[in-house]
């Protein structure tokens, strides 16, 4: 999870597969890619763009600009500004294909699948009133190593709220039920229901927030929901990785990193 500022940005390799979901407010987000890649890799297999709103789409941008993108998957949402209509131009101008996120999708890496829980036909109509709700929401499954059966698994849930959140506890049960969360739309009050949390049961969750805010997030209401969970944040930790390797998962943070995954991860 990149230090970013306000908004999102979300990186994960597998190999020499890289996926980027969203790309924050704006260009920092390639000097963090610069900061936890290798020097040269200029190569992104898949960019996502949760849904079109400035702090999660302004900054992929600037990655369709300077990054060989082998794909583009999106909601099928709608937005009059400009700065959705400058993504498009970007896209087209380097002719990098699109597809469309449908729920039961799947990616596949060499050791990670990708499985699209939304936007389905309910959530594009709630999408209507609240984008947020039409956002794409992916679960990721990791595989490396023997320990912990093998992989981890993370939510990833762009800006949905509460609304979406159930609807999605209804339909994904099961899949809902993960070892990561990451916090949605940073922490606002909308999101992070108590019926999200007691279907997904996290042992870490993580926060996409800037430091300082206007907006408070995360908001205390949230944190106090999460206050038996193991919480980082990049306002306060900055760039959180969370990797499997060698069996085992390992945290670690560009800033001051505290937090395990049920006592397995070791914080660096």
């Amino acid at each position: 999870v990149l230090d970013i500022g306000q908004g999102d940005a979300i990186l994960l390799r597998s190999g020499d597969v890289d996926v980027l979901v969203d790309g924050g407010p704006d260009a920092t987000v390639l000097q963090r890619l610069s900061e936890v890649r290798p020097i040269g890799d200029r190569k992104l297999d898949v960019l996502v763009l949760t849904h079109p709103q400035k702090d999660h789409m302004a900054g992929l941008i600037t990655v369709l600009e300077r990054e060989e993108v082998g794909l583009v998957l999106m909601p099928e949402l709608t937005s009059e500004s400009d700065l959705f209509r400058s993504f498009i131009v970007a896209m087209k101008e380097r002719h990098v294909p699109v597809r469309f996120a449908r729920a039961g999708q799947q990616l596949e890496g060499r050791s990670f699948t990708l499985t699209v829980l939304a936007p389905d036909a309910r959530l594009r109509e709630l999408a209507r009133q609240n984008v947020n709700n039409g956002s794409v929401v992916l679960r990721a499954d990791v595989r490396e190593g023997s320990g912990f059966g093998g992989r981890f698994s993370a939510l990833l849930t762009g800006d949905i709220e509460r609304p979406a959140e159930l609807h999605l506890a209804r339909r994904w049960p099961h899949l809902l039920d993960v070892d990561v969360l990451k916090v949605g739309h940073h922490g606002s009050k909308t999101s992070t229901s108590e019926r999200l949390l007691r279907v997904t049961k996290p042992q870490l969750a993580l926060v996409s927030a800037g430091k300082g805010n206007q907006y408070g997030h995360p908001t205390p209401v949230v944190l106090s929901r999460l206050r038996n969970i193991a919480l980082l944040r990049t306002d306060l930790h900055g760039t959180v990785s969370l990797a499997a390797r060698d069996g085992r998962l390992e945290l670690s943070c560009s800033r001051d990193c505290s937090g395990d995954l049920a006592g397995n991860p070791r914080a660096r």
